[in-house]
């Protein structure tokens, strides 16, 4: 199923992004108690363990598109561990609610 309306990037209101990823932590939190009906109705398998895999391949592939965007526009790119990451996302986060 896929959402038909407006995008978010189209959004007037400058809190859609923050509304849309409130919305979304409450339906993850929520599916968590419906994981046996969502397998049985054949919804991907998204759960930490099964994206393991996938992650240095992505975060790898990644890099070398940002080097080479460096190279292009002669710019700098900061490349950095994935260490502490989700620490900071978190502390941006309840930052930027808190103001």
């Amino acid at each position: 199923m896929e959402f038909v309306g407006p995008s978010l990037d189209d959004a007037q209101d400058g809190h859609a992004w923050e509304r849309t990823a409130d919305t979304l932590a409450v339906l993850q939190i929520e599916s968590l108690r419906k994981s046996e009906q969502l397998f049985k109705a054949q919804c991907r398998d998204l759960r930490v363990a099964s994206l393991l895999p996938v992650v240095d391949p992505f975060i790898e592939a990644m890099s070398r598109f940002m080097e080479r965007l460096a190279r292009l526009t002669n710019g700098r790119v900061f490349l950095t561990a994935g260490e502490g990451l989700g620490e900071f996302v978190i502390r941006d986060y309840v930052a930027r609610r808190a103001s």
